[in-house]
């Protein structure tokens, strides 16, 4: 296991299935269960940095998954699914200072609130190291 796989095996043990940890040009340093591309990662770290509201309109395509914007923060947003595939499923993109932090739920075993504040937690983590 790579150093970077260490920092987010504990939270895909407690249900955020999906989680990665990639630079603010959309690079991946880690990921489990996540398939975004370059392109989609780099796009949802502008989208946080610049509070880009048109997103609550159009929604996002993740991976072929639409997903709907929710909310926007100083640091985060939070999408939820759109489609059967995808619907219960809440996903947290979370911007520290050298990396974004995504994550989310596999399906009702763990709610959305659950799986953003451990997203949240996360990226605390990696901020308190200077990430």
């Amino acid at each position: 296991m790579s150093g970077w796989e260490a920092w987010i095996k504990p939270y895909v043990d407690q249900g955020v299935h999906h989680c990665g940890i990639y630079d603010q040009a959309g690079n991946p340093w880690t990921c489990a269960n996540l398939n975004l591309t370059q392109a989609e990662a780099a796009r949802l770290a502008t989208i946080v940095k610049n509070k880009d509201n048109s997103v609550f309109g159009e929604g996002l395509t993740l991976n072929g998954e639409k997903w709907t914007v929710v909310k926007i923060d100083d640091d985060a947003m939070v999408i939820r699914g759109k489609q059967d595939c995808n619907k219960e499923k809440t996903m947290t993109i979370s911007l520290g200072k050298q990396c974004m932090v995504v994550g989310a739920n596999k399906d009702s075993s763990l709610a959305g609130q659950s799986a953003s504040a451990k997203v949240g937690q996360l990226k605390k983590s990696l901020e308190d190291q200077g990430y």
